[in-house]
């Protein structure tokens, strides 16, 4: 895993009502559980294009939160640690029950 996708994992993870962070990029039902609780590149996908980072964040949204106020919490803190002009994309796979 790079340094870059570490740190945006660290930033991620620190946001409040992430419960967990999955894969970011499209994999196997088989892939995705020997991914889970290991640190793989793909669980903060980054992609430079032309010069633009395009980042995709997957994660879950613990209970008592908004999943739509969490995203958006999450996008904002991986904007302020990416490089100007970056991109992101937040899917909210999960929101654990009350």
């Amino acid at each position: 895993m790079s340094h870059f996708s570490r740190q945006l994992l660290a930033v991620v993870q620190n946001v409040r009502g992430v419960s967990e962070v999955y894969p970011a990029i499209p994999t196997t039902r088989r892939a995705w559980q020997r991914l889970v609780g290991r640190e793989g590149e793909s669980l903060v996908h980054v992609l430079e294009t032309a010069g633009v980072a395009q980042i995709t964040v997957n994660i879950g949204v613990g209970a008592g939160y908004s999943a739509s106020a969490v995203a958006a919490a999450v996008a904002s803190a991986v904007r302020d640690a990416a490089p100007p002009g970056a991109r992101v994309k937040v899917r909210v796979s999960r929101v654990s029950g009350a």
